[in-house]
């Protein structure tokens, strides 16, 4: 993991203090921050609600590159066209440049990950009982896309944009 050997992962842990420190030799090479989240477990709750947020954020860039596209727009020009406000974001600067070139390789990341994700949030949200209506309409496209001919979920979550540029508001009726 390229992260990793660069020392730039974002850990969150879990467990008593005692433990986290305990594991600082280890993890300090490997992390930019290493952030104690509280008791077992709320590390691997942190990661779900991070990736709620990537997941949500990669399915929208994917949604506005194609209405992007489908209004004439430059669409390669749009991520750079967006940084420094407040709609830009890494994964915006990453994934929108190889959304509007269809640029899928390397893989950075699956679709049937992303959607794995999504998944595990929704769980965690049931478990919770909380509302969370963009997450069960990212959970809705992210079925989509698996169910989309064309749209392999083997494949980099950039393709996400294929999915949007395949389908239009009269078949979504």
């Amino acid at each position: 993991m390229p992260a990793a050997a660069a020392g730039t992962l974002v850990i969150f842990a879990g467990g008593g203090q005692e433990s986290i420190t305990a594991l600082q030799p280890l993890l300090g090479p490997l992390a930019a921050r290493v952030s104690h989240m509280g008791s077992a477990g709320a590390g691997q709750t942190t990661k779900i609600c991070n990736q709620m947020v990537v997941a949500c954020i990669v399915m929208l860039i994917a949604e506005m590159i194609a209405l992007a596209r489908k209004a004439g727009l430059d669409v390669g020009a749009l991520p750079a066209s967006l940084k420094g406000g407040f709609a830009d974001s890494l994964p915006l600067q990453i994934f929108g440049p190889r959304m509007a070139a269809h640029r899928f390789e390397p893989r950075l990341g699956a679709i049937a990950l992303m959607e794995k994700d999504v998944n595990l949030a929704a769980a965690l949200s049931a478990q919770n009982n909380a509302y969370t209506p963009m997450l069960e309409r990212a959970r809705q496209l992210y079925a989509t896309a698996r169910d989309q001919s064309g749209v392999d979920v083997a494949a980099d979550i950039s393709k996400l944009v294929c999915l949007f540029e395949s389908l239009s508001l009269d078949e979504k009726k």
